[in-house]
């Protein structure tokens, strides 16, 4: 089995996403989502990735809004969960480092 590795991600217009959750407010499960826009869950998350702060997500409510219908408790908890997980993958990373004897 030959794997050459994953696309390269989506771009804004390469996309349905942020038109779809722009155009109705509210929060939009991933299942759904994915049924009404005919794409994969990760297509889905690249999607919202990409869009330039357009869409948030919420893990607890596990639905993804387009940032001009949140409030400003939506949008600072969208902001303070990713802020968590990059200092989570940091201190991963550090400690694969430490593991693989490649940094003290």
């Amino acid at each position: 089995m030959i794997f050459d590795g994953f696309p390269p991600p989506p771009e804004r217009e390469d996309g349905p996403l942020v038109d779809y959750l722009e155009a109705r407010p509210g929060w939009w499960g991933r299942s759904h989502l994915c049924g009404c826009l005919s794409i994969d869950e990760r297509t889905l998350r690249l999607q919202a990735e990409h869009s330039h702060g357009r869409v948030i997500f919420n893990s607890t409510v596990g639905g993804l809004k387009a940032t001009r219908h949140a409030d400003e408790t939506e949008i600072r908890a969208c902001a303070a969960e990713l802020r968590n997980r990059a200092a989570s993958h940091t201190n991963r990373a550090d400690e694969i480092e430490r593991a693989g004897g490649l940094c003290q």
